[in-house]
């Protein structure tokens, strides 16, 4: 069933996705000029580019939720700077423009200092602390021979390490002004659902569905789209791990949903104000290895 509240739910999933934001040149990542990267900060550049380029989201959120298969129950790891995307070409100056998913609800910027940090594989930054302004952050890489890991670390007036996040690169994000967001949704997609499945639907009809980490359903009752809930700081019909299959149209139909091992269930969305409950059981999909 539609949830009651389908424009409050529209609302959140619009936080929750990607949307253009075209008419303003540093948000969409295209200049209306061509950019000017300063003879100081160009052999900065050079070294890091494709080390930096890319869509980067917290480590620790991506090893949760591999863990918990729920974005729910990993939702308390997706707090201040979430994720961000690194397009090396957005560079003028002496800075390079970054986008940012802040908190998971809110996008945001930064630039990236081209000159060297407190560390030879750090990086001044813009990121605030707004609990106490006078901290400043760095973002560091840590380079091996299988992966690259970003690490943004924060110090305080005296220069004393304070904190480090770890951030882990998403492969296969194309760049976008909403590039962070997509990289966590992609993620998620691929951990939970992305693959092959034998359905079973609660009248014992049998058929073959298969997610892709793009967010496309096939074989599911004409559905073509799904979107799974990363979102949760707007509880309100948002207390369950929750998807929504061809969201703003339609056919827009919300399951809560669980998965155990290599079996996920589907049951109808309930709604009693303001809480979203488990209906009945509607779907039994078992992944087809």
């Amino acid at each position: 069933m539609k949830r009651s509240y389908l424009a409050a739910i529209l609302l959140l999933a619009a936080c929750q996705r990607p949307q253009p934001e075209a008419a303003d040149p540093t948000r969409s990542g295209e200049a209306t000029e061509p950019t000017s990267v300063s003879a100081a900060a160009a052999p900065t550049l050079a070294r890091v580019a494709p080390i930096l380029r890319g869509v980067w989201v917290k480590a620790d959120y991506l090893a949760d939720v591999a863990r918990t298969k729920s974005p729910l129950k990993s939702a308390r790891k997706l707090t201040d700077l979430v994720a961000f995307s690194v397009e090396p070409g957005r560079a003028n100056g002496d800075s390079l423009l970054v986008d940012a998913n802040y908190n998971n609800h809110e996008a945001a910027t930064f630039q990236v200092v081209l000159r060297p940090g407190l560390q030879p594989t750090s990086l001044p930054t813009t990121w605030s602390d707004y609990a106490q302004l006078t901290n400043f952050y760095e973002l560091a890489y840590r380079l091996s021979p299988t992966d690259t890991v970003l690490v943004l670390n924060k110090y305080n007036q005296q220069k004393r390490l304070l904190q480090s996040v770890s951030y882990s690169r998403i492969p296969g994000v194309p760049p976008s002004n909403s590039a962070p967001s997509d990289g966590l949704q992609y993620f998620v997609n691929r951990q939970l659902l992305a693959g092959t499945y034998t359905a079973l639907d609660a009248k014992g009809n049998k058929k073959e569905v298969r997610f892709t980490p793009t967010g496309q359903v096939e074989g599911l009752d004409n559905f073509r789209q799904y979107y799974v809930a990363t979102d949760f700081v707007v509880t309100v019909e948002n207390n369950l791990d929750n998807l929504i299959f061809d969201i703003g149209t339609k056919r827009q139909q919300d399951y809560v949903y669980t998965i155990s091992h290599d079996t996920v269930r589907l049951y109808n969305a309930r709604v009693a104000e303001p809480d979203l409950l488990r209906g009945p059981l509607q779907y039994t999909l078992v992944r087809v290895r």
